[in-house]
C-alpha cells in the first residue's frame, strides 16, 4: 500500500502536500496512520460492537487533535476521509478517524443517535485518555 499522501488524490494533496507552501509549515506525512482498538464498552444495543479500529493520523509537531467521523454510506477509508485527514495533519494536526459500530461490522444501515453518539464519545475519551494527544 502506497504512503498516505499518495493514497490522497483529493484537493488536500494539491493544496497542502509535498512542495506546497503551506504543507510545509507544521509537519509531514511520511508514515501510513497508526491503528488503535478502541473498546466500546458503554454503547446502547449494537449488535457486534465491543470495539472498533481507529486510525491515527498523526502531525510531528501537533497543534491540535481533531476526531473526524464519516457520514452515513462511507467509512474512514473513503478518500474524501483519508484526503481531509492527510491535508489537516499536513497543517499540524494531528486527526483520529474511526468507523461507526454499523460500519465496522459491515452493516449498510446506521445505527440509531445514541449508538452513533456514544461510539463518538468512546473514542474522544480513548484520546484524552493517550498523553500525547490529551494536552492537545
Amino acid at each position: 500500500m502506497p504512503p498516505v499522501n499518495q493514497r490522497a488524490k483529493g484537493g488536500f494533496r494539491r493544496a497542502f502536500g509535498p512542495g506546497s507552501e503551506e504543507g510545509q509549515i507544521h509537519s509531514k506525512v511520511e508514515r501510513a496512520p497508526r491503528p488503535v482498538t478502541v473498546p466500546l464498552d458503554s454503547l446502547p444495543a449494537s449488535p457486534g460492537a465491543a470495539s472498533t479500529t481507529a486510525l491515527r493520523y498523526e502531525a510531528d509537531q501537533p497543534v491540535a487533535v481533531l476526531v473526524l467521523a464519516h457520514g452515513a454510506g462511507a467509512g474512514q477509508h473513503h478518500p474524501f476521509m483519508t484526503a481531509m485527514a492527510t491535508g489537516l495533519v499536513y497543517r499540524g494536526v494531528t486527526v483520529v478517524t474511526f468507523d461507526f459500530p454499523y460500519m465496522h461490522a459491515g452493516r449498510k444501515l446506521p445505527d440509531r443517535a445514541p449508538v452513533l453518539e456514544a461510539c463518538f464519545a468512546a473514542v474522544v475519551r480513548d484520546v484524552r485518555a493517550t498523553p500525547a494527544l490529551a494536552a492537545k
